[in-house]
This record gives C-alpha cells, structure tokens and sequence, in this order.
C-alpha cells in the first residue's frame, strides 16, 4: 500500500552556519525523489530579533498535490519578521488591543510560536515546504549535514498565515479607525476638500516637499490622502511618484485614486474640453454656450499644468488652508486650490458633454454614409 504524501514545512538547524547553505545549494539540486518533493526553500537569520532572508528559491508554483499554492516560506517568513511576529513574542495584546481577541490569538498561534522557537538570535536556519510519503527519507538526508528537524503540518502552517493576517488587518483598520475618529473630533470646524496643484520655480523642489510630505501627511489642520507627481510632457500628463494615506479622506465621501483619474482625464479623450475649446467639442449641442462657463475649474487645473511643467498635485482635507499653504510656500511655488466636490461636478458634467459629442459624432456619420449611397442605404 502506497504511503501517503504529507504536506509538511521543515525548520532544520545545524551546528555550524555554513552547512545551511551547503544543504541549500544541493536541495535545489536533488529536491525531488522517490520519498520527498521540495517546492520551497529559504535560508533565514535572526539578526537582531529580525528575521533576514539571505537565499531562497522556489521550484513550482504549486506542490505536488495542487492543493497550495507558491509563497508559504515567504509568508510564514513575513509574518515572523513583520508586525504579526510580535504576536509570537507575547506582544499580542499590544497588537490586537481587545482582550478576547487576544486570548483567542495566543491560543491559535501554537505553531507559529513553536517555529520562533525554533530560531534564536543570531542562528541561521533553513526552512523547507516539502512533501513526504514518510519522515524517514528527508530526516535521514538532512542528518548527514548534522541537522535537527523541527516538522509541522503546511495545513496548520498555512491556518495559522491565514489567521495572523486577519488579526494584522483588523489590527490596521482599528488604527485608521481610531485615526480618523480622532482626527474628525479634532475638525469640529468646517472641513474643506481640496486639490491643490503646486507648480515650484525649480522641479527638484517638488521632490523634495513630496518626500517631506509623505512622513508629514497628517497635521491638527489638514489631512493630506493623496499626493502626485506629475509631468506636462507636450500634452501627455505622465505621473512620476505617488503616494496615498488612506483608502478615503476624512468625510468618508471619496475613495482613493480621484487624482489618478483626474490627470487621465486631463490627457484623455475629454482634455478637448479643457482649454477654452469646450464650444468648438461641443459643436451643435444646445448648452455649448453654457459649456465653458460649466468648466471654469477644470479649466483652472488644466492651466496650472502647463507644457513642460512638473508639477505636486494634492487631495488634502484642511480645516485652515493657511497651514498648508505655509508648508508648501518653503520653495518658491504658486498654488492653485479646488474644491474637489465642484471639481467632481465638473468631471461629471464632461463626461456627460462627451457622452453627447459621440453620439452626435455617431449620427454624423451615419447621415453622411447614406448620403453617400443613396437609397442603398437606409437607416
């Protein structure tokens, strides 16, 4: 009766560090046999209390039996050396906050801690995804490199992944959560959303305020959620560096990306809106005369970019405009400041407008094919 395969992640330690790599190396070689399949492999260190990746190598996608995927190694070495790592550490109420939550985490991270124990300071251990029809074959070749095997099961390993991510993520949302509350609590006046668009006498300026800003998003009078770099290239708007804070801004009402989508509307099909052409796109629509009245600020950032220009374009929700604006005013800048939900009916409006225009470019066509065939042709 054949024996059967066992999915199992191995944690081997030796006696001396180079026979880590030594095993490493010849394993990517002989990492299958008639016992054994190796699909992962990693040479980890703990340098410091941090988990240090110094080799790994993966040789399918998938195990043999197709039932996981690549990438346990690099997430159970993730989780070790990332914010769930300190969840092995006794740190978990600090990471999880809620009491309940804490008992049931610790309860559920026996494997995870059985691995950290498995590596001490200043150890270099490699850490294998392989499956066995049986321990014997795999032990007995680790042996001769004078190893100890630590085994567990990859369908613990990966549950335990699988939970420690969650916990981390719910950790993440309560620490934007708390963020936001207390940052609305601190906005007891009226907040304004605004896009800002920055244009600095020298362009190394707007790389500059724009890693300053990254590590200053958040202030008593304003809430930077996205920011941009972006190039007037000859009328292709190009983003050079960005960087986002939050998935919304404080108000709840706008998801990330509203600066993406406004620069590719800037550069796309409707930039022929833009520019004081918005009469002659229209073209025979009723309202074209209302038109570029109804895009006065559209028209307003589209200006503040000007070919060649580099320019920090901002979604920023600020209780004072003066306190940013001083921030930005550290190089020599102009700054042009849009409410982005006028900004938002604009947008809308233009796409309505373009709307129109194809299907009235649509009709055009067609009249002008059937007069060119006559009655061949009908509509």
């Amino acid at each position: 009766m054949a024996k059967k395969v066992e999915q199992n992640v191995l944690v081997v330690n030796f006696k001396r560090e180079s026979q880590a790599y030594q095993a490493f190396s010849e394993l990517k070689e002989e990492s299958e046999a008639n016992n054994y399949y190796i699909s992962q492999a990693a040479i980890v260190k703990k340098e410091d209390g941090e988990i240090v990746v110094k080799d790994q190598a993966e040789k399918l996608d998938k195990a043999v039996g197709n039932t996981l995927t690549g990438g346990v190694i690099g997430g159970l070495v993730g989780l070790l050396a990332g914010p769930v790592g300190a969840l092995v550490g006794g740190g978990v109420g600090a990471l999880i906050g809620d009491a309940k939550a804490t008992a049931e985490s610790w309860k559920d991270s026996a494997v995870m801690e059985r691995v950290s124990e498995c590596i001490a300071e200043g150890e270099t251990v490699l850490l294998l995804l392989a499956d066995e029809k049986g321990d014997a074959p795999l032990t007995k070749k680790l042996s001769a490199y004078d190893a100890n095997v630590a085994r567990f099961s990859t369908k613990d390993v990966v549950k335990e992944i699988e939970r420690e991510e969650k916990a981390e993520e719910k950790a993440e949302e309560k620490e934007i959560n708390d963020e936001i509350k207390r940052l609305k609590k601190l906005y007891n006046a009226k907040v304004s959303e605004n896009v800002l668009v920055v244009n600095y006498e020298n362009e190394s300026d707007v790389y500059q305020v724009f890693h300053d800003l990254k590590e200053d998003f958040v202030d008593d009078h304003y809430f930077i959620s996205q920011a941009a770099i972006v190039k007037n290239d000859n009328g292709e708007y190009v983003i050079k560096d960005e960087a986002e804070r939050l998935e919304k801004s404080l108000n709840d009402t706008l998801k990330g990306g509203f600066i993406g989508a406004l620069i590719g509307l800037l550069g796309g099909p409707l930039s022929a809106l833009y520019g004081g052409e918005v009469g002659a796109t229209i073209g025979g629509i009723k309202d074209a005369g209302e038109a570029v009245r109804d895009f006065a600020l559209v028209d307003y950032v589209y200006a503040a970019i000007p070919k060649g220009a580099t320019v920090l374009v901002l979604q920023a929700d600020e209780r004072n405009s003066d306190v940013l604006t001083k921030k930005l005013n550290a190089y020599d800048c102009t700054i042009a400041r849009v409410s982005v939900p006028k900004l938002i009916e604009e947008i809308e409006r233009a796409e309505e407008y373009e709307r129109k225009r194809k299907e009235e470019e649509n009709e055009r066509e067609l009249r002008d094919m059937y007069n060119r065939t006559g009655n061949s042709f009908k509509l």
